[in-house]
């Protein structure tokens, strides 16, 4: 005789896919972080030809300001800061170029994301 555990399989699935979205999080926080420290050394300057190494941890404001969260009603991860002046360096302004680092950083490790959410969702499967 067969027996029914689509419920125990249905509440397995749901805390994996939970512990997924949480892990995918924290990943994107960390990365982001990273990309800030290693990828954005040098500040060029619109207005004239002056180059700055001026990397965009300089006091570590914005870099701990990076933060993730979960909407587990539409199963998403919002990354971002609250930090004012943080689109002012993604985005850039006439004067900035642009360090667009939650882009950037996103987008390179897309496949690591899935990877990690894959890895939890299977999580009790074997």
């Amino acid at each position: 005789m067969l027996e029914d555990n689509s419920g125990q399989l249905t509440l397995m699935m749901t805390y994996n896919k939970t512990k997924a979205l949480v892990a995918v999080g924290k990943a994107a926080v960390e990365v982001i972080q990273d990309y800030m420290m290693n990828n954005y050394s040098t500040v060029h300057y619109h207005s004239h030809s002056k180059n700055s190494d001026s990397r965009i941890y300089d006091t570590g404001t914005l870099m701990r300001s990076i933060s993730s969260q979960v909407d587990f009603g539409t199963d998403t991860v919002a990354v971002g800061t609250n930090i004012e002046y943080a689109s002012w360096v993604h985005n850039g302004t006439r004067k900035v170029e642009a360090r667009p680092f939650i882009k950037d950083a996103v987008m390179d490790n897309v496949n690591m994301f899935n990877e990690i959410f894959a890895e939890y969702l299977a999580e009790g499967m074997k």
